[in-house]
């Protein structure tokens, strides 16, 4: 059932009663035990990063009802809140977080929706939760991309001051210097499809109450966004983000980095097509490479294994089975000769990204990848449905930026440069209002969201992360 959780607005809000402050400053207190228990590896992009990574992918749809959509000011509170709720679960210590990253659960969120949504566009209801549903897509995907490439090339270059303690990890560093540079989002109201929410983590089998969803995307909303922005706005934290990650920091924009968010938005808009195709358009479900890095014509392959650089990776539509990575499935071509790689599912079973290095080196000129249909397969049963290539320069970068479909994909190509969107600022909520004195958009008493606000100074934005199956 989907209540009001803010008495300013008629913005259906899920989650049950009205919070009292009791219960938030359990949360605030439990928030800060949690950040003072010690370092945690925390990977990934931050979650302004994230919303900007969503909101650029929106530039790069083509018209029709899908870019109608997630362009649509009423609908920009369900995207935020949908683009962030995965990282929830690591800011109150519960496994949804993790489970909410990863297509077997949204992939039977989204078939629950469709139930009652057959036709996505159809009511206001319909498009809030679909708005939802793409956010969670675009954060499950920008993450995969993020660690597999450019927090990887990150951990090389910037190993000297590389660190794991609180707030000076690299995904909130990233998302200090990305407020810095685009500006912050302010948060929206919190806005969840309950009832969909807690039906699918009960058919997979995890026990979450909607108290616990709600006081996890608190904590993302009110917190981790406030002390971006805040952060963002410090000349010294700035400064300091740059010194202790000079590459991150001088690449986080750069539409030729591969796994930058430029690069991420590429991919997610990739995505949201691949899925939009299958719930409003009446594609087939099937399996097919999304995105490589680099693209089609690409360069800057290095040479030398041991840099990050000598990457090639593809990503698929779907999440794949890690048993259908055989040789076979792939082939790497230089010179016409097949020569040998390492391949690496980078955070192995129902992930997307798929890392291919040389043995040693590879040799100067092009390198060429070449899939075979029918050889990987996703974890739901799709096989590759047909083959392709890709054939990228060992040397110099070009002109042609990452993150783009191979040729041959099935839907038309997208733009190849001009990523825009501010990736911040407002964020255009029409559920959005002014909230009665004392109080916030979400009903808590100030008194109450000063004490969430202090233990926010010390929140850890992702308290932990999955291993990466990370080849030698």
């Amino acid at each position: 059932m989907m209540v009001r959780l803010s008495a300013a607005q008629s913005c259906p809000i899920s989650g049950g009663l009205r919070p009292d402050s009791s219960r938030w400053l359990a949360l605030a207190a439990f928030s800060l035990t949690l950040a003072l228990m010690g370092p945690k590896p925390a990977y990934a992009n931050g979650n302004h990063t994230h919303i900007g990574i969503s909101l650029m992918a929106i530039d790069l749809l083509p018209e029709g009802d899908l870019k109608a959509l997630v362009s649509d000011p009423a609908l920009r509170p369900m995207l935020i809140n949908g683009t962030i709720f995965p990282d929830g679960g690591y800011a109150v210590s519960h496994p949804y977080g993790e489970t909410a990253h990863w297509e077997p659960y949204q992939r039977k969120l989204v078939a629950r929706v469709r139930a009652g949504c057959p036709v996505p566009m159809a009511t206001l209801e319909c498009r809030q939760k679909f708005a939802f549903l793409l956010g969670m897509a675009s954060h499950g995907m920008a993450d995969q991309v993020f660690d597999a490439l450019y927090m990887d090339a990150a951990k090389k270059h910037d190993a000297a001051n590389w660190s794991d303690e609180l707030l000076l990890g690299f995904d909130t560093s990233t998302d200090v210097l990305w407020v810095a540079e685009r500006g912050g989002i302010e948060a929206p109201a919190l806005w969840l499809p309950m009832t969909e929410l807690l039906a699918t983590f009960a058919e997979v089998g995890l026990k979450v109450e909607a108290t616990t969803l709600e006081d996890g995307q608190t904590v993302l909303l009110l917190i981790v966004l406030g002390y971006g922005n805040s952060a963002g706005k410090d000349p010294k934290k700035v400064a300091a983000a740059k010194e202790r990650y000079p590459w991150g920091a001088a690449h986080l924009l750069d539409p030729h980095t591969p796994g930058s968010p430029p690069s991420e938005a590429k991919v997610v808009a990739s995505y949201w097509r691949q899925l939009w195709s299958e719930w409003a358009e009446g594609a087939q479900p099937g399996l097919e490479v999304l995105a490589t890095l680099p693209s089609q014509g690409g360069g800057g392959l290095a040479a030398d294994k041991a840099d990050p650089a000598s990457t090639v990776a593809i990503v698929l539509s779907r999440g794949i089975e890690a048993a259908s990575v055989q040789d076979s499935a792939l082939e790497l071509v230089v010179g016409g000769t097949v020569v040998p790689g390492d391949r690496n599912l980078f955070y192995g079973q129902d992930s997307h990204v798929l890392r291919l290095r040389p043995k040693a080196a590879w040799p100067s000129g092009e390198v060429t990848l070449r899939w075979a249909a029918g050889g990987l397969k996703s974890f739901d049963g799709h096989s590759l449905g047909k083959s392709g290539q890709v054939s990228v320069a060992v040397g110099p970068a070009t002109a042609v930026e990452p993150g783009l479909p191979p040729p041959g994909w099935s839907l038309s190509p997208p733009p190849t440069k001009g990523v825009g969107g501010d990736g911040g600022g407002d964020d255009g909520g029409g559920c959005q209002a002014s909230p009665a004195r004392g109080a916030s958009a979400t009903g808590r008493s100030a008194w109450a969201l000063l004490a969430m606000a202090l233990a926010g100074l010390w929140l850890w934005p992702r308290m932990g992360s999955r291993d990466a199956a990370i080849a030698p």
